[in-house]
């Protein structure tokens, strides 16, 4: 297969603790995807000493970040992509419900990719979702992409919407970025959107908001 060094092609799904929809997930991928992020992914605790693990694929490399608890946001990497180089940035973020990767090739500029679950700790129902409770006390890098299981409704994100739930905090985060490099995919999109020039090297399966629009991103839900 050859790949292009000029783009990035990244997918997204909630697996809901399924092993079997993380396997499905990640066959269907292998020639459509460099990235695979994965909210509620199925995981295993080794007791010896207290880590974390996950299912393995030929083609793809886990990325499972160091969390006091079992992680509900991991990611892949593909195996075959020779331009691409992703690194957990674990100082940013040690929430179990965010993973943050910088991401690099040869021919794109540094971005960072935010892999987002938003929901309230398991161990505390009372605390705030996680775009409150996390994302909002994170500065955001000049080039960043928000994406995952938002757990929240509004237009801007999926224009089939017709409740707007939980929005409030990641659109106070939009609107204080809308003219920087910052963009939102999130799941339950079916339609094409656009992006403009800072981000044209990516391709996602998810839609975007309003005041980015101009370079097409391919769907694949």
């Amino acid at each position: 297969m050859c790949y292009n060094p000029n783009k990035i092609r990244i997918i997204q799904h909630n697996c809901r603790r399924s092993d079997l929809a993380m396997h499905s997930c990640l066959n269907t991928a292998e020639q459509t995807a460099d990235i695979v992020i994965i909210q509620e992914p199925w995981m295993g605790h080794n007791e010896q000493d207290n880590t974390y693990y996950t299912i393995s694929h030929p083609s793809f490399t886990s990325l499972i970040s160091n969390t006091p608890s079992s992680p509900r946001t991991i990611t892949f990497i593909s195996k075959t992509n020779p331009h691409l180089t992703c690194n957990l940035q674990n100082n940013m973020c040690r929430d179990e419900d965010i993973q943050i990767l910088k991401i690099n090739t040869a021919t794109i500029e540094t971005l960072y990719l935010f892999n987002i679950y938003n929901e309230r700790p398991r161990n505390n129902r009372d605390l705030p979702y996680t775009i409150e409770r996390t994302l909002s006390q994170i500065e955001l890098p000049k080039r960043t992409i928000l994406a995952g299981d938002f757990n929240a409704h509004h237009p801007w994100w999926n224009s089939n919407t017709n409740r707007m739930i939980r929005h409030q905090p990641l659109i106070s985060i939009a609107s204080a970025t809308t003219n920087s490099s910052k963009k939102i995919f999130e799941n339950n999109s079916s339609t094409t959107t656009d992006i403009d020039k800072p981000f044209s090297e990516i391709e996602s399966a998810h839609s975007i908001p309003p005041p980015y629009r101009r370079l097409k991103i391919q769907l694949f839900c």
